[in-house]
C-alpha cells in the first residue's frame, strides 16, 4: 500500500535537511574558478549606446532598422525590437539590395 505522508512529515524533512546542512563536511565546498571572466555587461536600453533593444545587433550588421524612428517617431522607444542606431537611409539601402538579389535570382 502506498505510504500517505502525515501533515507534519514535510516539516520533519525540512528540519532534518537544515540540520544536515549545518553539519561540517555535510556538503562539499564549492569554489568558483578564478580564471572565468564575468559576463560582459550590456548597456541599458534607452542609453546612447543602446537606444533600443533591437540596436544590440547593430555592430554585427544583423539588426533591422526601425521604420518609424525617422518618420513619425517610434512609439516603442527603448523597448523597440528594431534598431535605432541605423541612419535614416539604411532601411532604403537594405531594401534595394534585397530587391536586386531577388531580381538576380529570378534571372538565373
Amino acid at each position: 500500500a502506498p505510504h500517505k505522508p502525515t501533515a507534519d512529515a514535510p516539516a520533519k524533512t525540512v528540519v532534518s535537511l537544515a540540520t544536515m546542512l549545518d553539519l561540517p563536511g555535510a556538503l562539499p565546498a564549492i569554489a568558483a574558478p578564478s580564471h572565468i571572466a564575468p559576463p560582459p555587461t550590456m548597456p541599458a536600453p534607452g542609453s546612447g549606446e543602446l537606444p533600443s533593444i533591437g540596436s544590440a545587433l547593430h555592430k554585427s550588421g544583423e539588426c533591422k532598422p526601425c521604420a518609424f524612428l525617422y518618420t513619425k517617431g517610434c512609439e516603442n522607444g527603448a523597448m523597440c525590437s528594431f534598431c535605432h542606431l541605423c541612419d535614416p537611409e539604411e532601411r532604403k539601402r537594405r531594401r534595394q539590395v534585397k530587391v536586386e538579389a531577388q531580381k538576380t535570382k529570378r534571372r538565373e
